[in-house]
């Protein structure tokens, strides 16, 4: 009988070093998971904060070309307003301008028709 209790015994050994074991192993792999965990956590909040940061810089980008285009557009229309201006300015023809276009038309109307000019 004592060979039997002391086989027993090497057997609770065994076994209480292979349950020891897992126990390890058990807490290595919940470490691993944790780190694990931690990582993806670290690598999506970059993820994140590099997306906002691209956001930001759009954004930027953005109110540079509007602003950009409303100058032009700014620009271009007090060049036309200009130039309206101008065109509008322009005087009439005068009584003397009306005489010296009448003389320009009969001496024209004479050189094609054959007559004196």
């Amino acid at each position: 009988m004592s060979s039997r209790l002391s086989v027993s015994s090497a057997q609770e050994r065994d076994v209480e070093v292979a349950f020891a074991q897992v126990l390890q192993a058990e807490q290595a792999a919940r470490a691993a998971v944790d780190d694990a965990r931690a990582q993806a956590a670290r690598i999506a909040e970059s993820c994140r904060a590099e997306a906002r940061a691209r956001a930001e810089r759009t954004r930027a980008r953005i109110a540079t070309v509007r602003a950009a285009f409303e100058a032009t557009l700014q620009s271009e229309l007090r060049r036309l307003s200009d130039e309206a201006e101008t065109l509008s300015g322009v005087t009439p023809l005068v009584t003397a301008d009306h005489e010296r276009v009448e003389r320009a038309v009969h001496q024209l109307a004479a050189r094609l028709t054959g007559g004196e000019p």
